[in-house]
């Protein structure tokens, strides 16, 4: 009997640790023409950036991987239009990351001057 109730928590154990594993970080930033820098929740290998605004205020934002010192966005880094979302998934073989490097880790986003925007990022 002492073996079947060791059994059921070990397979009770591995199951909520696949889905802590499996977790997915969320956050939600407020650009504004202040750049704002964020470490996102979680060791990301994939991350969604959603500008979810309804006004015409588009983001601007770089994402670092954890080989790389994260800088400020400025209005020449990325753009995101109001509404659209963008998909990122780590390729540790990509010649854009730097070596070494194993997940994504730093979020820098800003608007134009005297604009707005929320921002949703998932990250797993």
């Amino acid at each position: 009997m002492r073996v079947r109730w060791l059994a059921l928590l070990g397979i009770i154990l591995s199951a909520a640790s696949v889905q802590a594993a499996d977790r997915i970080g969320y956050t939600v930033i407020s650009a504004t023409s202040t750049v704002s820098t964020t470490t996102l929740p979680v060791y990301a290998r994939t991350v969604t950036i959603v500008n979810n605004t309804d006004s015409a205020n588009e983001i601007y934002f770089d994402l670092y991987n954890d080989g790389e010192t994260p800088a400020a966005a400025t209005t020449a880094s990325k753009e995101l239009k109001p509404s659209e979302s963008l998909r990122f998934t780590f390729d540790a073989t990509s010649s854009e990351v730097a070596p070494g490097s194993s997940y994504y880790r730093t979020l820098s986003i800003i608007c134009a001057a005297t604009e707005t925007a929320t921002v949703r990022v998932y990250a797993k």
